[in-house]
């Protein structure tokens, strides 16, 4: 019984031997032919669902005045407004961002703040704009 012990033994050294060397085989730049693995991972900061002031709700929900460009442009760390005040970034500038904005009604409202726009001037302009607070505050 004492060989069956050592035979046990060797053949669990060889195996572990084994499986270290594939886990390290592995972690190197081949694991897939031609796609090099990074060991350390990078992490992305951004933000994928924003609404500017082209999307109806929160255009008229939050008050967001910003258009995608300005949105972008404060991702990037550029300036931006909020809250009718110019304010810069306090955090680095965003790896990524998208600009959600619902397809249903898009710039409605931006087209309605503009007195001379087509829209403010017909009838369904003028009652939108006389039933609505939102247009008497700005």
């Amino acid at each position: 019984m004492h060989i069956d012990r050592l035979l046990a033994a060797a053949l669990a050294a060889a195996f572990a031997q084994f499986a270290i060397e594939t886990v390290v085989m592995a972690q190197g730049p081949d694991l897939v032919t031609g796609i090099p693995v990074k060991l350390e991972r990078e992490a992305h900061y951004g933000d994928l669902h924003l609404h500017t002031s082209y999307s109806f709700d929160a255009h008229l929900a939050f008050g967001a005045k910003v258009d995608p460009d300005g949105a972008y442009r404060f991702a990037r760390a550029g300036p931006g407004e909020y809250l009718d005040e110019e304010v810069d970034r306090a955090t680095p500038p965003l790896d990524f961002m998208a600009v959600t904005d619902h397809a249903e009604w898009i710039g409605l409202l931006n087209t309605l703040e503009v007195p001379n726009s087509a829209l403010s001037q017909s009838e369904v302009g003028k009652g939108l704009r006389e039933r609505s607070e939102i247009f008497s505050e700005r």
